[in-house]
């Protein structure tokens, strides 16, 4: 009962399952235990987020950084934080530092792309989904954010084709 690094598990566990407000419960549990677990923190940000928390995502954030965590998922959370309250400019710049920390991750690069698409930058957006499917094909949320982008840019056809992709991935 008296294990910060379990209650942090489980918060992840049960935010997989999307049981997001027993994910809370858990994550607050690990910071009430130690609050010095930074990733207990990041946790309970992405779940903040989740929960359309954004303000209090932001501040969990600050509070993992404050301990000194620099990782690629302190940087998406923030990105997640920040998008959710608009704040687009600075999600990018924080999705940026995930990827710059980690190039290889999928789920970041999409998320960098779906900013991009907030801010109009089409192009750009697609190549993060291209290079986010490079990494992961299967990836079915990636082609159709692929899909979305062809259409702004108005590739029609090869839109449609990664809608059909993403949708067979999907099933």
């Amino acid at each position: 009962p008296d294990d910060e690094r379990a209650h942090s598990k489980i918060g992840d566990l049960l935010s997989k399952l999307g049981r997001h407000e027993k994910a809370l419960e858990a994550y607050d549990r690990s910071v009430e235990i130690d609050p010095g677990l930074a990733w207990a923190h990041i946790g309970r940000a992405n779940t903040l987020s989740l929960l359309i928390r954004h303000e209090e995502a932001l501040a969990a954030c600050d509070r993992s950084a404050a301990l000194g965590s620099k990782d690629a998922a302190l940087h998406a959370a923030r990105g997640r934080a920040l998008s959710g309250l608009g704040r687009y400019e600075e999600a990018l710049a924080a999705y940026d530092g995930a990827v710059k920390l980690n190039p290889n991750w999928a789920w970041a690069l999409v998320k960098r792309g779906r900013t991009l698409h907030e801010l109009g930058r089409h192009e750009e957006a697609l190549a993060a989904y291209d290079r986010a499917i490079e990494l992961k094909p299967s990836l079915a949320w990636a082609h159709a954010s692929r899909s979305i982008a062809l259409y702004q840019l108005g590739r029609n056809k090869e839109a449609k084709a990664a809608r059909r992709r993403a949708e067979r991935l999907a099933k």
